[in-house]
């Protein structure tokens, strides 16, 4: 819920949307039902040229805390980082396939401890390259000899250890990669596992583009 609300990027139904979930939580305790509520979907902006603003996400923490509900998944963090998860073209709004069956995984591990499973650790993606910003986004395009930082975040303690292409293994938290080759490219896959012995998978997707070479000709007449 909230897209709608959220359309065009401003915070002028934050309010509204914040009373009307409220409604919705009084009715499912009245009826005996408990409501979880997910955070609202980032869009991808390069499309529709805006972005869910932050008190939508700040409106569904509070209502969670307030009423002493279970969290629900992060589809807004989740979808900032996967853009390519969103109907591309003329949409960016709606997940395609492979984010809906996203949506379905998050919920299952969300959900999973009331059914006997392990309470994990959402982990939230970082990457930075070269003298860039650190960014939430889990997959990237880097050229030969580019500096690469993959720096994933949860709350709470716990240890890391990584798998990657060419063999590569860490038992760090943040990696970092200079000179990067082609070979290094591919899928990194970080494990966290936290102190009840429950872990949190997430994969970043490297991609690495040969270096051209420019041939600089001076003529002089």
């Amino acid at each position: 819920m909230g897209t709608n609300d959220a359309w065009g990027g401003g915070n002028e139904n934050v309010a509204k949307f914040k009373q009307n979930l409220q409604l919705v939580i009084d009715s499912c305790k009245a009826r005996g039902i408990q409501p979880i509520i997910a955070r609202v979907l980032a869009t991808n902006p390069a499309i529709t040229k805006w972005q869910v603003h932050p008190d939508f996400q700040k409106a569904v923490d509070e209502l969670t805390r307030a009423n002493k509900l279970i969290k629900g998944p992060d589809l807004y963090t989740w979808f900032l980082a996967h853009p390519e998860q969103l109907n591309g073209e003329s949409d960016g709004v709606h997940p395609n396939a492979i984010g809906a069956a996203s949506i379905q995984k998050l919920w299952a591990e969300k959900m999973a401890f009331l059914y006997g499973g392990c309470p994990n650790n959402e982990i939230t993606p970082y990457l930075k390259i070269n003298n860039d910003k650190l960014n939430i986004i889990a997959s990237a395009n880097l050229k030969q000899n580019d500096t690469l930082i993959i720096s994933p975040q949860v709350n709470g303690t716990g240890t890391w250890s990584w798998k990657g292409p060419d063999d590569f293994s860490s038992k760090m938290r943040e990696i970092r990669i200079d000179k990067i080759k082609i070979k290094q490219a591919g899928k990194y896959v970080v494990i966290f596992i936290n102190t009840d012995n429950c872990f949190s998978t997430y994969t970043f997707n490297i991609n690495v583009e040969k270096k051209e070479n420019k041939l600089i000709i001076n003529n002089h007449e």
